[in-house]
């Protein structure tokens, strides 16, 4: 199951209520949690937020690449003019 946390509070001094969601499932539940398991939580997620930030960058350069190189084809074709400006 995939979860994100949507909402946390401090329980005392050392354990964390937080709710958490998967939205595969549309499931939703709150656990408590002491602050490594939290930190390790973190973690993970901070992990995948660069991974998924990596690979947007990636399919974005490669789209930028994608109509660059179809805008050339269409200068070198004449099929662009400066009227259409």
């Amino acid at each position: 199951m995939l979860v994100q946390p949507i909402d946390w509070s401090l329980v005392g001094r050392s354990h964390w209520c937080v709710v958490l969601r998967c939205p595969n499932f549309e499931w939703e539940g709150t656990g408590v949690f002491d602050q490594a398991t939290v930190d390790r939580f973190d973690r993970d997620l901070d992990r995948g937020t660069r991974q998924l930030t990596a690979t947007l960058a990636r399919v974005t350069r490669a789209c930028m690449e994608a109509e660059i190189e179809q805008f050339a084809n269409a200068l070198d074709s004449g099929l662009i003019m400066p009227f259409d400006f």
